[in-house]
Order: C-alpha cells, then sequence, then structure tokens
C-alpha cells in the first residue's frame, strides 16, 4: 500500500484510529491505577585489586571484570536468596524472592549492580545491602583463597620487605663514608649482593601465590530506600498504550479496507474498472431531509458546487462524443439507491440550461421516480406510449419551468415492464424523442436488479453508470458494465456519487453562493409539493 492510499484509509477510518487509541489509554491508566506500587533498592559493589597488592597492571584488571561476572553469578544463586530471606524474615518463596532480583556488571569496569524490588522501599534497600554485604563476606570462597595460607604467604611477605627496608638502609649508610675501610668496602658489597637476593626472593613468592594478585571486594555505593517508585509509571504506560492502540487502529483500518470491496474514489473506479470518470459528483445533503424536489440542484442551487459538478458531467459527455455525437443517453446504477435518478434529473438540467433541448425519460416502469423529484402528474407517460400506436410520444411530453427541458413520466404501472421496453414500439419512441431534440437522458432500473436497463441500453448511443462511493461493490460495478457491453451496449462513463471528492474534498454543499445577479436558492416554483 503506497503512501497516499495509506492517507486516504486514514482519513476514511480515522474514527476508528482515533477511537482504537483513546480505549487503549483508558485502558493503560485503569491497569496502572490498579497496580501495587512497587520500589528498587540498588546497592553497588566493587571488585578489584586488594590494597596491599604489589602488583597492579592491565591483565589483572581484566582479570577482575570477569570475576565481576563470577559475583554477579553468585548473587543471584538460590543459597543466597535463601539466606537474605532468613536474615530479614521475609514472607516469601526463594523462586518468588529470585523475580525480584536483578544482577548487572558492565564489560569495561568491574563494578557489580545489585537491584532488588519490593513493594516497601525501606525493605528493598535492605535486601539489596544484604546480598552486597554477604557478597564482600563470601569472597574468599568466591576466589577460593585458604585464609590460613594466606596469613602465612603474608607474614614471609611481611618479613621479606622489613629485611629490605634494613638492607636500603645499611647500604646508604656505607655509601656515605667519605674514606671507607678495606672492611667497610668489603660489607657494602655483601649488603647490596643481600639486597638484590631479598628482591628476588620477594619477586619468587609475589609470583607463586595468588595472595600477591589478591583482588579486594567492598561495597562502593550502599543502597539507600528510594523516594520514588519504581513501577508502575504512568507516562509511559500510557505512551505504550497509546502506540499499541494507534498500530491495533491501523491494523484494523488496513484490514476493512482490505475486505471493502466498495469503490471509494475516482482512482478506484479507474482502476477496478477501466472506465473514465465523468465526474464526481458529492450528495446532496438535504436531499433525504427534504421532498424528492430538492435534488433537483441544477434547478434550485444553480450557483452551487454542486451544479458545477453536473456541468462537467454535461461536458465530459459531449466530448466523449466528438467523433459520434451523443443524442441518447441511458442513466443506471448496479443496484437501488446509487443515486442515478438524481443524476439523470440534474443531467438533463444541465444539458437544457445549456442551450440544448433536452428530454428526461423516467424508464423505471417499476419504481418511477421522475415525476416525484419534478412534482408533475403520473397519470400518462412512457408506460401509455408504448402500449398507444396512434398517438405520437411527444404528445405525452411534461414541460417543466426549465425552458428547454421536457419531461416524460413512467406513466401508470404495467404488469410487463420488461416486454415493453424490448419491444420495437420502444425503439421506435426513442428515436423520435431523438429526432424532437437534441439530448434525451433517460433513467432506468438498476442493472443487476432487473434487465429493463440492459434492454434499453442496446437502444441507445450511451449508458452512463452511476457508482455510489462506500455503497457499490466493485464486483457489481464490473458486473453491470459487463452486462453492458454485451447486450452491445457502450459505457460512456462512470459518475462518482460521493461525499468527497477524488481528493478528499469536503462534500459539496447543496446551498448556492451569493453572486452579483443571484442573491441565494431559486425560488421553488408553485407546482413543488
Amino acid at each position: 500500500m503506497d503512501l497516499a492510499r495509506l492517507i486516504v484509509v486514514i482519513r476514511t477510518y480515522l474514527w476508528l484510529i482515533l477511537g482504537s487509541t483513546i480505549l487503549a489509554i483508558v485502558a493503560a491508566l485503569a491497569v496502572t491505577s490498579v497496580l501495587p506500587k512497587m520500589y528498587e533498592g540498588q546497592a553497588t559493589i566493587v571488585v578489584g585489586p586488594g590494597i596491599n597488592s604489589q602488583v597492579q597492571d592491565y591483565n589483572q584488571l581484566l582479570s577482575s571484570i570477569q570475576l565481576a561476572r563470577t559475583y554477579a553469578e553468585a548473587a543471584g544463586t538460590r543459597v543466597m536468596a535463601d539466606e537474605v530471606i532468613a536474615a530479614l524474615s521475609l514472607d516469601t518463596t526463594t523462586e518468588e524472592f529470585l523475580k525480584t532480583v536483578s544482577v548487572v556488571t558492565t564489560r569495561e569496569t568491574p563494578i557489580v549492580t545489585v537491584t532488588v524490588e519490593a513493594s516497601d522501599p525501606v525493605l528493598a534497600a535492605q535486601a539489596a545491602n544484604e546480598i552486597a554485604t554477604r557478597l564482600v563476606a563470601k569472597a574468599s570462597v568466591i576466589e577460593g583463597r585458604d585464609q590460613d595460607v594466606a596469613r602465612i604467604v603474608r607474614a614471609q611477605i611481611d618479613d621479606l620487605q622489613r629485611l629490605i627496608v634494613d638492607t636500603l638502609g645499611r647500604i646508604t649508610t656505607l655509601q656515605a663514608i667519605d674514606k671507607p675501610t678495606t672492611a667497610e668496602l668489603v660489607q657494602l658489597a655483601n649488603s647490596q649482593a643481600q639486597l638484590v637476593s631479598l628482591q628476588a626472593s620477594l619477586a619468587s613468592v609475589l609470583t607463586s601465590t595468588s595472595v600477591g594478585n589478591a583482588t579486594s571486594v567492598a561495597v562502593l555505593d550502599p543502597a539507600k530506600p528510594p523516594d520514588k517508585a519504581s513501577s508502575p509509571q504512568p507516562l509511559i504506560n500510557l505512551l505504550i498504550g497509546a502506540a499499541i492502540g494507534l498500530v491495533m487502529g491501523l491494523l484494523f483500518a488496513v484490514g476493512l479496507t482490505t475486505l471493502d470491496d466498495s469503490l471509494k474514489s475516482a482512482n478506484d473506479v479507474q482502476t477496478s474498472l477501466g472506465l473514465p470518470v465523468l465526474g464526481v459528483i458529492g450528495r446532496i445533503r438535504s436531499a433525504s431531509l427534504k421532498e424528492p424536489r430538492y435534488r433537483l440542484a441544477m434547478l434550485l442551487y444553480p450557483r452551487s458546487v454542486a451544479s458545477e459538478a453536473f456541468r462537467k458531467v454535461r461536458t465530459s459527455l459531449s466530448f466523449s462524443g466528438v467523433d459520434e455525437p451523443i443524442h441518447t443517453v441511458v442513466v443506471t446504477s448496479a443496484g437501488r439507491s446509487e443515486g442515478k435518478t438524481t443524476v439523470a434529473s440534474n443531467l438533463a438540467l444541465a444539458f437544457a440550461q445549456n442551450g440544448a433541448r433536452t428530454i428526461l425519460v423516467d424508464g423505471d416502469l417499476r419504481q418511477p421516480m421522475i415525476h416525484e423529484v419534478f412534482g408533475v402528474s403520473n397519470a400518462i407517460g412512457l408506460s401509455s406510449a408504448l402500449r398507444s400506436d396512434g398517438r405520437s410520444a411527444e404528445t405525452y411530453l411534461i414541460h417543466t419551468e426549465e425552458v428547454n427541458l421536457r419531461v416524460l413520466t413512467a406513466g401508470p404501472q404495467s404488469p410487463n415492464p420488461a416486454e415493453l421496453l424490448a419491444s420495437k414500439r420502444m425503439r421506435t419512441i426513442i428515436e423520435t424523442l431523438s429526432r424532437n431534440a437534441e439530448m434525451v437522458v433517460i433513467d432506468s432500473p438498476p442493472l443487476l436488479a432487473v434487465t429493463d436497463a440492459a434492454v434499453l441500453a442496446s437502444a441507445v448511443d450511451g449508458v452512463v453508470l452511476v457508482v455510489s462511493a462506500k455503497r457499490t461493490k466493485t464486483s457489481a460495478a464490473r458486473s453491470a458494465a459487463s452486462t453492458i457491453e454485451r447486450v452491445g451496449g457502450r459505457v460512456l462513463g462512470v459518475v462518482l456519487v460521493s461525499p468527497r471528492g477524488t481528493n478528499g474534498e469536503e462534500a459539496y454543499d447543496p446551498y448556492p453562493y451569493a453572486g452579483p445577479e443571484d442573491d441565494g436558492a431559486r425560488a421553488v416554483p408553485s407546482g413543488a409539493r
């Protein structure tokens, strides 16, 4: 799905996306409000060369870092957990306590951070400090050192260091003598040799034992009772909830769009049907709330955006018949209530107002509406003309308040409308009307409901297929177009009836704008009901 299509989906299902996001936020706040507050106690220990260590180098630092990881593993053992539980008299199990403990080390420093989570801030700090203290106490066990051996070696090192200091002092004294005797020179040489021997012995002891390189473990930063709870975190939970709701809303919107087979825009019509879009007509929102008369935007609201849209359809039809002029047109749709009668009526008015002598025929002998829209009698009409062989169809025409427009209503209902419309008499009537007018517009029943429209399609110059955005299914529109082609009809194009335009414009306003010669809507003639 490209970006443009995604934007259309978002605009179409914005209510769903916003609703899902708000619902997720409310749920996150509700969950946050009932979750218990938890606090984190955090203690830090450092593992490094002993204070008295004689050897300090990079390798020793690496060893300390590696050893810190061992301490971290020891902090999370069951033995450590049991000891802390016993020491603090905690009412919990080993497994539950271990779930509250987290131990972290870094690759760069020999520092171990112990964190314990509890509902009581004091208890959280006590537990973290207890673990840190016990790690320090277990240093000899963790590092595998024997304390008795360590003390002996420590004493040896101390003795060697004291002898070295004494020897250095003696050498310094002998070297300060201005004219030493032979005995003093011999004593100086012996002392220097003894110093070399003592230093070698000390180096040997330090190298051969781990005491020289022993590490010290100390609590670097003891835990303190925290002032703020670590969880729940309302802001973070709200953001997470909003993100989840937004994503879910988008997924639902995309899913509904994928499952929705309806045509929604002019681009959908062109892509799915391969037919030109003659125009996009916004719904006249007041039409469903008032009399059928108010569907006539071209007559009542000539300066409205809706009227301009019908003029564009008229222009598109005029250009579609450059090589073969269009004089007779059937307006139909795939299903019911998709706006075909409104389009047919206003299209006829658009041609009439452009100076063309126009006839509007109500070819829907089953559920006629033209007489209601124009507020005229339906006592006689097309069905009457079809049954009469001696009377010209022109005698059944009714003049309207638009000078160039006459209407042929459906007339009394007939038990066999399909047979009447398929008769030679119907073709003769169409030919007669086309000779006496420059444009004949025929409103017909839906194509997929009955065969009437298909019969009429083969007797006219072209068919205008009306599609209702978000209502007409793609499969239905394709079937309708295919039906027209199968009977030898020609689909001139599609008129999309939509509350929004192809680029998402707002619904066309059915009310007129004031101009230099028009202060408002045309007055409704007295014939309106």
